[in-house]
């Protein structure tokens, strides 16, 4: 588990990297509106990962 340490760091500072140069978050006057869908994608992540573990690990 330590070895993957390294790359859950660099997927994070990616996904910095990605919202702030592609998605150029926080260079409009509407802040919210981009960070309430970086906050719904966020969501929609863990419960699809929830789930597949609900279903394929925890047999329901």
């Amino acid at each position: 588990m330590r070895d993957k340490y390294p790359l859950l760091a660099t997927a994070f500072v990616q996904a910095a990297v990605q919202l702030i140069v592609f998605m150029h978050a926080g260079e409009s006057k509407d802040k919210a509106s981009i960070y309430t869908n970086v906050y719904f994608g966020v969501f929609i992540a863990l419960i699809t990962v929830l789930g597949t573990l609900l279903i394929m690990i925890w047999d329901m």
